[in-house]
């Protein structure tokens, strides 16, 4: 299945973003997170309301908001 390049190219933004803001201990949960994120994405029936919880899932730092918002945009809200 292929993503939309200005969608991969945000998940890999969200993971870069979680390695840098998130401990080290609680990395590993929010990582599987975004593999979750981008799973959703691969699938051919991507679920809003499963993307927008699994995002409230991680920190809300700004940068890892902001990329969730275009995340969320990208399903058509």
């Amino acid at each position: 299945v292929n993503i939309n390049p200005d969608v991969a190219e945000h998940i890999s933004m969200l993971r870069q973003e979680v390695k840098r803001l998130v401990p080290d201990q609680e990395q590993q949960p929010a990582l599987e997170v975004v593999d979750a994120i981008e799973g959703q994405f691969e699938s051919n029936a991507p679920s809003k309301v499963v993307v927008k919880t699994l995002l409230g899932a991680l920190p809300s730092a700004g940068s890892i908001a902001s990329i969730g918002s275009f995340l969320l945009s990208a399903l058509g809200g």
